[in-house]
Formats: structure tokens, sequence, C-alpha cells
């Protein structure tokens, strides 16, 4: 009686089940006559909870859990049960939701902005290297023309300066092609399907193979490997790691290339293994950024775009990649693939 009396803010005595009925707030109404007919109409507990309109306009928020009984002829009798204020609990639910909504409206504006400024870099990249194309073709061009009706009258020191001209060129060009092919991968229109990736992987050991008949070389690939993926964009990452594999084991006796799949921390990953130049693995996170090389163009060639291409391409298809590795012990790339 005293709770109840407290929850409807009147004496007990006027605090009788359709009086307390009155003080439910008029919107909740229908709610709990919906539910309290249900329940005894399907003989099932009633559960509710719903606001109380106090007498000097306070709002409370009660929970109310009760039973019928009924005769022997299934008739109603009467219903028991509770009404627990829940005011301050809720109210911190309300808060705490409405800090969540924040939140994530606060989460989705900033990551809008992100998608776009990383659009806008995107069709920059794009823009400049596809730009750059034109005066570089006209410098190697001439420079060719140079070298070919004018070498003889440069002498030694003019032709070596003029074959430094047309080297760095050739690798600038070779650096804006891979610009626009890191451009075109974000800009790609992802077509998912079922990808043998044991098929790609063959295809592409042999071409390697092909292209470097002098090599020896014993590529294990895995059989059965598949995944969901664009193949297009998976076999330019295959392209890349195995052509990593082959590039840093250019120097080594024995050359083992292995691809496969196996478990890591539970998930089901996949792998590109070496026994190659290897690498420190305290600077494994620069490998997939643009231009950072940790071998020196010298020691092997490459312009440094084609682990952030591989990057970016597993990012589209929902996983990661990571690396391990010792200098000259070769090295070991994982990834996962989650498109779906």
């Amino acid at each position: 009686p005293d709770s109840l009396s407290h929850l409807s803010g009147e004496p007990f005595f006027a605090a009788h089940i359709a009086h307390f009925r009155n003080t439910v707030h008029p919107d909740d109404l229908a709610q709990l006559d919906a539910a309290y007919v249900k329940s005894v109409k399907e003989r099932t507990p009633f559960d509710s909870r719903h606001r109380l309109q106090m007498p000097d306009g306070r709002i409370k928020y009660v929970h109310e859990r009760g039973e019928t009984l009924y005769d022997s002829d299934g008739t109603p009798l009467r219903s028991i049960g509770t009404v627990q204020d829940v005011t301050e609990r809720t109210l911190v639910e309300q808060e705490l939701a409405a800090y969540r909504n924040t939140l994530e409206a606060q989460v989705a504006a900033r990551t809008a902005e992100l998608l776009n400024a990383n659009e806008e870099l995107e069709a920059f990249a794009y823009s400049v290297s596809h730009d750059l194309r034109a005066p570089l073709r006209a410098i190697h061009g001439f420079s060719q023309i140079l070298q070919e009706d004018y070498g003889q009258l440069l002498g030694n020191e003019g032709r070596d300066y003029l074959q430094r001209v047309r080297a760095n060129a050739k690798r600038m060009g070779e650096l804006i092609d891979d610009l626009l092919g890191l451009s075109r991968i974000s800009r790609h229109q992802l077509d998912i399907g079922t990808v043998s990736l044991t098929d790609l992987a063959q295809e592409i050991s042999e071409n390697l193979q092909r292209q470097n008949p002098e090599r020896e070389a014993r590529f294990e690939i895995q059989a059965g490997v598949s995944a969901r993926g664009d193949i297009s964009l998976l076999r330019i990452m295959l392209v890349n790691l195995l052509g990593n594999a082959w590039k840093y084991t250019s120097k080594s006796d024995d050359v083992q290339i292995h691809f496969g799949r196996c478990r890591q921390d539970g998930v089901q990953a996949f792998f590109v293994r070496d026994n190659g130049a290897g690498f420190d693995s305290q600077y494994a996170s620069q490998l997939f950024m643009p231009f950072q090389r940790l071998h020196t163009e010298n020691e092997f060639e490459g312009t440094g775009i084609g682990l952030a291409t591989v990057q970016r391409i597993i990012q589209r298809h929902g996983g990661r990649i990571w690396a391990e590795s010792l200098p000259g012990k070769g090295a070991t790339f994982y990834f996962t693939l989650d498109p779906d």
C-alpha cells in the first residue's frame, strides 16, 4: 500500500486500481490496456513499462509485472503483481541513448568527410598523374632522339648524363603508371564472386618462370584454395605478392615460394611465404605506405607502390594484411578477405 501510494502520489485509499490507472500517462494508456487484455486472453504474464503523470506534473517511469488468476471455468478472478519505480534507471538509459546517438551522428559525419576528402585526393592524384604523362613522353622522346642523332658529339660524360636523364624519365613513367593503378583500385566497381586463388597463383607463378627461364625456383601452391572477391583485383594482389617473393629471392639459393591457407588467431587467412632477403619486422608497417621501401633500388628494383596497392585491394575486400620476417630469413605475408 505504501509503495502504491508513493508511486501514484495519492493516499492509499485513493490509490486503488481504477485511480492508479487514471495516473497512467495518456499517451501510454492504450498500450497498457492492450498489453493487459493480451495477457488475460492468452493467459500469459503481464509485463509493461510505462509512464505515470503525477498530480504535481512530474513524470515517473514504472515497470509493471503481474498475472491473472482464473477459476476452474477459466473465468478471470483477479490480477496480482508489482509496480516498480524505474524512473532513475530510465532517465540514465535515455541520457546514454542520446549520447550514443550524438556520437554515432558525429562518427557518421566525420566518416563522410573523410570519404569525400579521400575521393577528392584520389581524383587529384589521378588527374596529376595523367597530366604528367605528356611532358614525360616529350622528355623521353627528345632525349632518345638526342642520344641517337647527336650522341657521338656529346662525349662519354655527356652520354652518361643523357643516359641518366632517360633512366630517370623511365622510372618516373613507372611511378606514374603505378600511381594511376593505385587510383584505379579505389575507383574500381567490385564484382564479387567465388575465385580460385589456387588457379590464380598457379597462373602467375608459371608466367614468372616463363619470363625468367634462367632462374630455378620451387613454387608450392596449396590446392583447393578459394575466396569470395573481385577476380581482377585479386589477380593484381597476387601478382604483386608473388612478384615480390620472386624479386626478393633473386639472390637466394634453393628458392622456395609458398602460397596457401591457414588459421591465424582463429580466423581464416591466406599467406605468401618466401626464403629471400627478408626485412627487419620492426619496420613492417612502413611496407604498405606508398614509396616506402626497406631495400635500396640498387639491391632490388621497384617503385614502392606494389604493397600499397595490395593493402588497398585487401581493405576493399574487408580484410587486413600483415607481414613477418627476419633479415636474410625470408618473409611471410598474411592476409584475410571478407568482402560480404
